[in-house]
């Protein structure tokens, strides 16, 4: 019951893109969450790895399915973008697959731009960039929660270990 609780966590990034795009316009509001939801968002993606870590989930898979959608979100974006022209382009479809990582923006951004030939230009190089860089961002905080999780579960143990020792010989 608990695995299955895990799918939903890994749909949450949808939800702080959506509520990015959403208030982004919203004077003082979207500013604050701008610069706000990159932070939030990391600390979740963490969370969530040390999740998945403690689930009964194999290790591969567990990464796996963990940063699944993460991935086909930037395969959805090459299709949709790159792929396609903008005549076969769908915006539903375009839209969905930049909101897993768009939170992201604000810290993404700043590397994007050293793909452009011109300063202060942002072209589809460099939000192509942003949305790679965002996905393997994403995959290394995950995979830092993860392994966070299992080094401390087995020095958990260890100590657990010691002391059944140490119980053992009085």
């Amino acid at each position: 019951m608990r695995d299955k609780r895990l799918i939903i966590l890994i749909f949450i990034p949808f939800v702080f893109g959506y509520l990015t795009n959403l208030v982004f316009l919203v004077p003082g509001v979207g500013t604050l969450t701008y610069s706000l939801m990159p932070f939030v968002l990391l600390i979740y993606w963490f969370w969530v790895g040390i999740q998945f870590s403690k689930s009964s989930i194999k290790n591969v898979y567990a990464l796996i399915y963990g940063n699944i959608l993460c991935v086909l979100s930037l395969l959805l974006y090459y299709w949709q973008f790159i792929l396609l022209g903008e005549e076969k382009r769908s915006m539903i479809l375009a839209s969905i697959s930049q909101m897993y990582v768009s939170p992201l923006s604000p810290i993404t951004a700043r590397f994007g731009i050293m793909f452009e030939k011109l300063p202060n230009v942002l072209s589809q190089t460099s939000i192509t960039a942003m949305h790679t860089i965002g996905t393997i961002l994403l995959v290394i905080t995950f995979l830092a929660g993860f392994i966070f999780e299992k080094i401390k579960h087995s020095r958990l143990e260890k100590v657990e270990v010691d002391l059944l020792k140490i119980m053992e010989e009085k």
